[in-house]
C-alpha cells in the first residue's frame, strides 16, 4: 500500500482554491459557449378546396300558338248567279293582323223555296302579307231583302298567316241579291313564330 507524503495544510487548502477556481472558469467557459441549434424545416401542406360552379342552361320558353277573335266587313258583288256556278268578288277589311284585302268564293246554291234556300263552297281572302282559305255555308231568307245567317271555317293560309285555321259566323243583308253587306267573326289560331 502507497503511503501518500503529508502535504501541509496550507498547500491543500490552496490546491483546493485552484481545482475550485478552475471548476468556474470551466463553467464559465462552457456557458458562454454558443449551443448549436438544429432547425428541422416544418413541412407545411396546403388544402386548396376547388369549387365547382354548375352553369344552368338558360331556359328559353318553347313559343305557343295563340288564338284571337278577328272580325271582318266585306262588300260583295255576284258576278254569276246559277245552280253550281255562283260567284262572289268583293273587298275585305279585317281586324289585325290582316287589315285589307279581297274576298273571292265560289258556291253552289240550294233553293228550298222561293223564300229561302242557301249557298254552300269556298272562299278565299287576299291580304297584302298573305291569304286564308275556307268553306262557308250560307242560309238566307227574302222577305223585302235578303238576310244571310251562317258559317265560315278557315283552313289554311299562305304567308305570314301560314298555319292558320278557325271558325266564325257570318252574318248578312242584300237588298238586290247582287250587292251584300256581310260581316264575320272569326276565331283564329295562330301557330307559334319561327325562332331564329
Amino acid at each position: 500500500m502507497q503511503r501518500f507524503p503529508h502535504w501541509p495544510k496550507a498547500v491543500l487548502v490552496a490546491a483546493a482554491g485552484g481545482l475550485t477556481a478552475l471548476g468556474v472558469a470551466t463553467g464559465l467557459t462552457q456557458a458562454a459557449a454558443p449551443t448549436a441549434t438544429t432547425t428541422t424545416p416544418t413541412a407545411t401542406t396546403t388544402t386548396t378546396k376547388t369549387t365547382t360552379t354548375k352553369t344552368t342552361p338558360k331556359v328559353v320558353p318553347t313559343p305557343k300558338a295563340t288564338t284571337r277573335k278577328i272580325t271582318c266587313s266585306e262588300t260583295v258583288v255576284a258576278t254569276r248567279a246559277g245552280g253550281n256556278n255562283s260567284e262572289n268578288f268583293g273587298t275585305v277589311s279585317c281586324s289585325a293582323p290582316f287589315g285589307e284585302g279581297v274576298r273571292h268564293d265560289t258556291a253552289t246554291l240550294l233553293t228550298t223555296s222561293k223564300t229561302e234556300g242557301s249557298f254552300a263552297g269556298g272562299v278565299k281572302l287576299f291580304f297584302n302579307t298573305g291569304t286564308l282559305r275556307g268553306r262557308f255555308r250560307l242560309a238566307f231568307t227574302v222577305a223585302g231583302q235578303v238576310a244571310y245567317n251562317g258559317t265560315l271555317r278557315i283552313s289554311s293560309g299562305t304567308g305570314e298567316f301560314a298555319g292558320v285555321t278557325g271558325k266564325g259566323t257570318t252574318r248578312g243583308t242584300s237588298q238586290d241579291g247582287v250587292h251584300s253587306a256581310i260581316t264575320e267573326k272569326l276565331t283564329l289560331k295562330f301557330p307559334p313564330k319561327k325562332t331564329a
